[in-house]
């Protein structure tokens, strides 16, 4: 760069000034010669160069100095340094501006500079950036060929693209829906707010076609702009914000980005992947609390194609169970499914699969409706629960699954309180509310279960803790130190109260043993199982413990 030339030691010694379009400094530089004539640049350059002149060979008349700027702006001349003394005083007016108006910055030195001694430092330096920028290039190259080989997921790509290029990168779709981001130091308002208008806009702009074909700055945000393509087909646009230079140019580093994503598309052009991220990503953010404010979070469902000032959410909590294995994990598979199928009823779906310590993994899935769909609760909660049949037949016989519905909302943080709750009844139910008579078609909604959020509110109050260090600490420290299974066989029993046979069954024991775990149990707690407000105590004392497993602290 320019820029580059001005820092040597050999032109500082010489007291240099920018005389015209400092803005420009960062024109790149092949070459540096001496070039005292006053026409035939066009002719005796090859474009990319500095010059260094005293002047000597330049013309008097205004009108000839002009058509040497014309001639030295056909050459694409990156620069020109004018030594005063020798044949000006100043800098003449005329080729001030009329270099300004190319872009052409004009440094003036007003001490006599040894030409040899510049043309050395600087050709010492464009050969250390050449093999820089071939080191550079060779690295850039490695890392994204082996990132389209192993088939690496897009965001780890989009990922790698930022901390390349140290900037915020942005991978969207042809329909300006982000699939994945890295926003480096930029705030999520300030990478995702408005993205769907600022990218139309960038891609548009100075003339474009939406059919990018090539890399181009673009847009007053001055983005870095490559298309994702191969073989006649197009998915998409690879954003760079803009940042620093890369020693093997930024163009570079995006399009070879873009090529690793283009490879992955084009070997599996039924692969979802991208879609899955859409869908995934705003709810394992909100679910991992990977925003600071409701408007971060707002920001990422935009940018996901949400209308948010249109919606209405409907959470809902999907857990699998089997009639000989208590609950299981749910899996991407179902995840896909379930998707599709609320897709289908003419709602928009977001979802993921996602798990919390000790509890099987279970899928999170949020409806998402506009103006003129069901706005009484039943309506609203239908196209949810009949997704429950679906998921049924795509597991193997034996296994079921729960539904939990959540209250529909129409803001995104009232969205986050739902979620939120109708994930701690799921978990609740998942522990007490199920076993191999009364699993099947079950389908619920959290507002009829209100315990479990009330603890939830609660979990780490010394209050809470307290209670339940009482009820059934004793049985938590007998499991520890003597690896019994009584907290386990309390839970069986307050599935089926008063139906010991049922118990025994769900834990595959003996009546005898269980009489004796339950003998164990009433010592230990000072109180017969067969109260019901024993009972009660029991099961708010647990459902406390597993409020607290859940809650921030001790994730």
């Amino acid at each position: 760069m320019v820029r580059d030339i001005l820092a040597l030691p050999s032109v500082q010694a010489s007291r240099p000034e920018v005389a015209a379009a400092a803005q420009h400094l960062d024109n790149p530089v092949r070459w540096v010669h001496t070039f005292e004539q006053g026409a035939g640049a066009s002719r005796l350059l090859r474009g990319f160069d500095v010059v260094l002149t005293s002047g000597i060979g330049w013309p008097d008349s205004d009108r000839d100095l002009m058509l040497l700027v014309e001639d030295l702006a056909s050459a694409r001349v990156s620069g020109v340094v004018l030594e005063l003394g020798s044949r000006f005083r100043r800098a003449p007016q005329a080729m001030t501006k009329g270099l300004a108006a190319k872009g052409i910055p004009l440094i003036v030195l007003h001490r006599e500079a040894a030409f040899i001694d510049i043309t050395e430092a600087a050709h010492r330096q464009i050969l250390a950036q050449q093999l820089d920028a071939l080191d550079a290039r060779d690295e850039v190259h490695t890392v994204f060929t082996t990132l389209a080989l192993q088939g690496s997921p897009p965001d780890f790509v989009v990922a790698q693209v930022s901390r390349m290029l140290r900037c915020p990168v942005v991978l969207e779709d042809l329909s300006h829906t982000v699939v994945s981001f890295a926003q480096r130091d930029l705030s999520l308002q300030d990478l995702l707010n408005d993205w769907e208008t600022r990218s139309r806009r960038a891609v548009t702009s100075n003339g474009l076609s939406p059919q990018l074909l090539r890399t181009v700055v673009a847009g007053p945000e001055d983005w870095l702009i490559t298309p994702v393509a191969a073989r006649g087909s197009r998915w998409g646009r690879l954003i760079a914000f803009p940042g620093p230079s890369h020693s093997a140019g930024r163009s570079l580093v995006l399009e070879q980005a873009a090529v690793a994503l283009s490879l992955s598309r084009a070997a599996y052009p039924e692969d979802r992947q991208w879609k899955r991220l859409v869908d995934r990503r705003p709810v394992e953010s909100l679910l991992a609390r990977k925003w600071i404010d409701v408007d971060d979070l707002a920001a990422q469902w935009r940018a996901g194609g949400i209308d948010l000032d249109r919606a209405t959410f409907m959470s809902c909590i999907v857990s699998v169970f089997g009639i000989d294995h208590g609950q299981v994990s749910a899996d991407d598979r179902l995840l896909e499914i379930a998707l599709t199928n609320i897709a289908a009823r003419g709602l928009t779906a977001r979802g993921a699969v996602t798990s919390s310590p000790n509890h099987p993994s279970v899928l999170v899935l949020v409806a998402v409706s506009g103006h003129g769909q069901p706005t009484e609760p039943a309506g609203r909660t239908q196209p949810v629960f009949d997704i429950a049949e679906p998921l049924r037949a795509a597991l193997p016989p034996g296994y079921d699954v729960r539904l939990v519905a959540g209250e529909a909302s129409d803001r995104i943080e009232t969205l986050v309180e739902s979620l939120t709750d109708t994930l701690a009844v799921a978990t609740g139910l998942g522990r007490f509310g199920t076993h191999s008579q009364d699993m099947s078609g079950t389908a619920t909604t959290a507002s009829g279960h209100r315990l479990g959020p009330l603890l939830r509110e609660l979990s780490g109050t010394a209050t809470l803790s307290d209670f339940i260090e009482r009820t059934v600490g004793p049985l938590i420290d007998h499991d520890v130190q003597m690896n019994s299974e009584l907290v386990p066989t309390l839970r069986a029993y307050l599935r089926s109260p008063g139906n010991r046979s049922t118990a025994a069954n769900e834990l595959r024991i003996a009546r005898s043993v269980l009489y004796q775990r339950i003998a164990t149990i009433e010592q230990l707690i000072h109180a017969k199982l067969d109260d019901g407000e024993t009972q009660a105590a029991l099961q708010a004392a647990l459902l406390a413990h597993d409020a607290n497993k859940q809650s921030p602290q001790h994730d």
